[in-house]
């Protein structure tokens, strides 16, 4: 008897093309700074909504149903793309963020796309969500002084307001060149 296929995958809403390239502006700012970090390639980019982690491949039916019920009448959410920050803080810098503001309505289906996945086996998340963008994740702490100072001097970067329509479930496979992403199912969100 074989084991089941499994692979990572995670639910996301999808950067629009304008939204990624103000983005890769941002990034090669930062980069200046020579700080030890893996940058996230503006192809993968994407706002999480939840990694469910391991996913057996008979599975995916029956998450891409429980996902596309979440879908009728919904709208697009609009967020307000601003602030650079870091996690756990700025002046420790491990994963680099960019904020979403307006994003209640946002935090709202969230808790939809939990909700609907805890009835499939799914744990729910321990950490409360806090919509960002990782635009990268700092490996070292070299160079970090130049970096803090970078981030402190974007940190109120804006790229006005987006958005964000396209509703996924994604394949994750981690490779040497970074992460790709393939789409097992998505709906456009459209009213």
């Amino acid at each position: 008897m074989t084991a089941p296929e499994t692979f990572r995958a995670f639910i996301s809403l999808e950067i629009p093309g304008e939204l990624k390239q103000a983005i890769g502006g941002l990034q090669k700012k930062l980069m200046t700074a020579g700080g030890d970090v893996s940058w996230v390639k503006m192809p993968a980019l994407h706002l999480t909504l939840r990694f469910l982690g391991a996913v057996a491949a008979e599975k995916v039916a029956s998450i891409s149903e429980a996902l596309d019920g979440l879908t009728a009448g919904r709208n697009p959410f609009f967020v307000t793309v601003e602030g650079v920050g870091a996690f756990p803080d700025i002046r420790r810098p491990r994963v680099i963020w960019i904020g979403l503001r307006d994003g209640e309505p946002l935090v709202h289906f969230q808790r939809a796309v939990e909700a609907s996945i805890e009835t499939l086996g799914f744990e729910p998340e321990a950490r409360p969500f806090q919509p960002h963008l990782t635009i990268g994740r700092v490996r070292s702490s070299r160079n970090d002084r130049a970096l803090i100072r970078e981030l402190e001097t974007e940190a109120s970067w804006s790229a006005g307001v987006f958005g964000l329509s396209e509703f996924c479930l994604m394949r994750s496979e981690l490779r040497a060149g970074g992460a790709v992403h393939t789409p097992l199912w998505s709906k456009t969100l459209s009213g």
